[in-house]
């Protein structure tokens, strides 16, 4: 089972304001950093990551090699893919 937190720009702010190259995100463009979570349902997942907060990138697809993959914004403009393993082929 997939589990998704994200923490608010305020939060972040918080915790990081004054820290070395920390800036604030850009709402639309994605952070120029990718993170995977591997998950067995990525519809599912995907839709739990929408109503933690995230926004639809690239809708669910079905690659040629046998991967599920889907894309979400987190609120931190963080891109984040959601997918199957590669080992469950």
């Amino acid at each position: 089972m997939t589990r998704l937190a994200f923490a608010s720009i305020e939060l972040a702010t918080t915790n990081l304001d004054g820290a070395a190259g920390f800036v604030l995100p850009d709402e639309v463009q994605p952070a120029p950093a990718l993170t995977t979570l591997l998950t067995s349902d990525v519809a599912a997942t995907t839709a739990a990551a929408i109503a933690a907060g995230a926004r639809l990138y690239v809708d669910p697809i079905d690659k040629p090699w046998g991967q599920t993959v889907a894309y979400v914004v987190g609120p931190s403009s963080l891109l984040i893919e959601i997918a199957t393993s590669m080992d469950a082929r």
